[in-house]
């Protein structure tokens, strides 16, 4: 005989999942801002008793916590935009600054890799209507993709077009290629576990999962463009403030 009962704190798995995922990451934010202050300190109370050596291991340090901290946003902010709880306020926003700001963080790991970076933004790009810190999260992302997708020597190129009533953003790295089959499910964080993508692109999960629904909330498109032996152009647009 079938058992029919139901039980009043019965929930669907996935959002027993996401609600543990949301515990934990708040409970792993709270030590994760204490290493990041402690570090902010330490760098400002570093005095000429510390070499070169010593100096860089702070940044190093501080780069890592910066990075695992963006990680835990990602994350959360998924599942707060998946559950459709987190406010969206969209404004003029210049893509151009909040590249060369993107840019200028991650200055460090592109010369340690060695990597070329080009930047081409059109001189008429008007300001997207955005939500800034959204924006400028989704712009992180795609750019820290990029350079780890990158092989050391290799180069990235990222432009911004207008085209029609849109703000176009193209971030171009030197990886593999994306498969065809793979352009969706790339942006999906349940379908992303399990598809197989070769080499450096099998790092590349929550980040752009997080960036499809960002771009989304803030009504534009997201995308890949990848064709055979030219690594990977993820691209978004977004309405131009005038729309």
């Amino acid at each position: 005989m079938s058992d029919d009962r139901r039980y009043p704190y019965a929930e669907p798995a996935q959002d027993l999942l996401d609600d543990l995922m949301d515990t934990l990451l708040r409970d792993f934010k709270n030590p994760l801002s204490a290493v990041i202050g402690a570090l902010e300190l330490l760098q400002e109370a570093a005095d000429d008793s510390l070499d070169d050596y010593a100096r860089q291991l702070i940044h190093t340090a501080q780069q890592a916590a910066y990075r695992q901290n963006m990680l835990v946003e990602d994350i959360l902010s998924t599942v707060r935009m998946e559950a459709g709880e987190m406010a969206v306020t969209l404004q003029p926003t210049a893509i151009g600054r909040l590249v060369e700001q993107c840019v200028a963080e991650s200055a460090p790991i592109i010369a340690q890799r060695n990597l070329t970076l080009q930047t081409d933004f059109a001189s008429d790009l008007p300001p997207a209507r955005a939500d800034g810190a959204l924006l400028r999260r989704v712009i992180a992302n795609l750019l820290e993709n990029a350079i780890k997708s990158t092989p050391e020597g290799g180069s990235i190129s990222i432009h911004a077009t207008i085209a029609g009533d849109e703000v176009r953003f193209a971030v171009t790295d030197g990886g593999y290629p994306v498969p065809p089959e793979l352009h969706e499910a790339i942006f999906d964080r349940r379908l992303r576990g399990n598809v197989a993508v070769k080499g450096a692109r099998a790092g590349m999960g929550f980040g752009l999962a997080f960036c499809r629904l960002a771009i989304t909330a803030m009504h534009g498109r997201i995308w890949v463009e990848s064709a055979y032996n030219t690594g990977g152009t993820f691209c978004f647009a977004l309405p131009t403030n005038e729309t």
